[in-house]
């Protein structure tokens, strides 16, 4: 049994597979596997797979286009390793990540997902940073941007095993976050390592995420938090209020929509709860933020 499985879906991916799977294959950690599933690609990825002559590569071939949730679900099923490492197709891992996210979840066997910060290449050089605490971790889940970068991400397989855990293609391109709320859910706790581990590519054929066509799913992610950060608040009150704590590509609210969420707002800064060790001064701060936000755009209107 490796110690470290890692799982790469794919979906024509050609262009830069060879480049992401070469820097697994060069990891200075050799105890892994790596699961590389073709979600029904339609152009050279196969070809490009095959050209890898490395024992420790399994190879998984979806019939029809699954979807990134599927095929890393798929992964998963046929995993082995005590820790699961997430890999992109177009993303590039730095030669030590393995070794030093395999020996940080030895070390701390409380944590259940450890990510890093990631730096950018390609179409941007910027760093993306990540709160390295639970805490500030928890919060930032809430806001739905800046907690756990996906392809940073180990996680204890044990953890996902003993809660039944899993990537659900229902919640479309944001299966991810919604796998990590998850395991929050489930009292995992989180971590991020400050050096980044892996080198995330920004190119022309990306696709960017459809937010206005996830509402619905966003919404009923976020107000299973709210519930817990939020128990105070009706059911009501937490879908009124939803929409202005989505930090990250906020949708349009009408002005009365938004005057009532500022007075629930209000309501949820004084809660006291700390339901899933979130980090309350920094939620606090978020809720501010939040507030200013749309008060800013009331006035504005």
């Amino acid at each position: 049994m490796p110690l470290v499985s890692v799982i790469l879906p794919v979906f024509n991916g050609a262009r830069h597979i060879s480049e992401s799977i070469a820097s697994i294959i060069g990891q200075s950690l050799g105890d892994f596997e790596l699961i590389i599933v073709n979600d029904g690609s339609t152009d050279q990825t196969r070809e490009r797979i095959e050209e890898i002559n490395d024992s420790r590569v399994r190879y998984v071939e979806l019939a029809r286009n699954m979807g990134s949730a599927a095929a890393t679900q798929a992964g998963y099923e046929r995993s082995t390793g005590k820790y699961i490492a997430l890999q992109d197709a177009d993303d590039v891992s730095e030669p030590a990540r393995l070794e030093t996210q395999a020996r940080l979840m030895n070390g701390q066997p409380r944590t259940a997902v450890l990510g890093s910060t990631m730096v950018c290449f390609g179409g941007s050089t910027r760093r993306l940073t990540a709160p390295p605490d639970d805490g500030n971790i928890k919060v930032r889940l809430l806001a739905g941007a800046g907690n756990i970068y996906n392809p940073t991400a180990m996680i204890r397989k044990s953890f996902i095993d003993k809660h039944a855990l899993g990537w659900r293609a229902e919640h479309g391109a944001v299966f991810d976050w919604a796998f990590y709320i998850d395991v929050m859910m489930h009292d995992g706790t989180f971590a991020n390592i400050a050096t980044p581990l892996v080198r995330y590519r920004v190119h022309e054929a990306q696709q960017s995420r459809n937010l206005d066509h996830c509402r619905p799913v966003i919404a009923t992610i976020r107000q299973r938090v709210m519930a817990k950060f939020f128990p105070e608040l009706t059911a009501d009150e937490l879908t009124t209020l939803e929409p202005l704590l989505q930090w990250a590509g906020p949708p349009p609210l009408a002005p009365a929509a938004v005057a009532e969420g500022l007075a629930i707002l209000e309501k949820a800064e004084q809660s006291t709860a700390s339901a899933r060790c979130e980090n309350h001064a920094a939620l606090g701060h978020y809720l501010k933020q939040c507030r200013q936000r749309w008060t800013q755009a009331l006035g504005a209107h």
